[in-house]
């Protein structure tokens, strides 16, 4: 086929193309053809969805789900606190983890869940951190004692802030 006869048939053809709006233009099709003539038909196939591929995805099982806060930060190693079963235990871990995980204030609450990942030979086990706070939401606040109440926080400190010998 010449180009002359396609820019002929093709681009100054009167044909209206509008009516296939859910078509895409293909080779070889299965679909059907238009046009006037074996040179000028333009060949098209109907859009399809394509098969979903069978999912290759791990699949992930959270084995126990524990609340935490942050206690502190020294160096790389980070104190938590955990609380399960209305009682808390301190843990200490890398702070890295905690920290990629955006966990990065002091007593910014957390959750920790233990995770089991099925590969396709074999099984992972891992932790996946989620804060429950951003950094941005702690906020420190001051409070206005009247003088009664001045005098009592004055007695409670003085009682524990000697030394037991």
């Amino acid at each position: 086929m010449s180009t002359a006869i396609e820019s002929n048939t093709f681009l100054r053809g009167s044909e209206d193309y509008n009516i296939y709006e859910n078509s895409r233009l293909a080779f070889y099709p299965e679909g059907g053809s238009f046009g006037k003539g074996a040179d000028s038909e333009i060949r098209f196939a109907p859009v399809t969805r394509k098969p979903s591929q069978p999912e290759n995805k791990q699949k992930s099982r959270v084995l126990r789900r524990m609340a935490g806060l942050l206690t502190e930060i020294q160096g790389k190693n980070a104190r938590v606190t955990f609380f399960e079963n209305k009682q808390s235990f301190e843990y200490a871990m890398p702070a890295e983890t905690l920290l990629k995980s955006g966990i990065k204030a002091i007593n910014q609450p957390f959750q920790m869940d233990e995770v089991e990942i099925q590969m396709g030979d074999g099984l992972v086990v891992g932790y996946h951190f989620r804060p429950l706070a951003k950094e941005s939401d702690a906020y420190t606040e001051t409070l206005s004692f009247n003088d009664e109440r001045k005098k009592k926080l004055e007695l409670i400190l003085k009682k524990f802030a000697k030394a037991k010998t």
